[in-house]
């Protein structure tokens, strides 16, 4: 169960501190923005490449698994992929445009 007087030692030692945090120069804010950037755009590329490669495998099933059934399965999931999920992608490649007319 929850101790509430240690809560209120704590909020009173947080009441009372008087630190307060440096503001960040530019030239660091700038680094972590560019880190950030460099995270976001690995990510969507991971993403980018994981929506072909299940656009690939689909389109391969829909070729080879014996069928009707299996082929109409396999187009329906490239049609949601290509529909749904490639739609998931836009709002990335939209916001990347708009920032490199910054």
């Amino acid at each position: 169960m929850t101790d509430y007087e240690d809560d209120f030692s704590l909020r009173a030692l947080w009441q009372t501190d008087d630190v307060a945090l440096a503001p960040l120069p530019l030239d660091e804010i700038k680094r972590r923005a560019s880190r950030l950037g460099d995270v976001v755009r690995r990510r969507n590329r991971v993403e980018y490449g994981a929506a072909a490669i299940v656009l690939v495998a689909f389109a391969l099933y829909a070729v080879i698994l014996p069928g009707a059934l299996f082929k109409v399965a396999s187009l329906l999931v490239i049609a949601e992929r290509a529909g749904g999920g490639l739609a998931a992608c836009a709002p990335h490649v939209a916001a990347r445009r708009r920032c490199r007319g910054r």
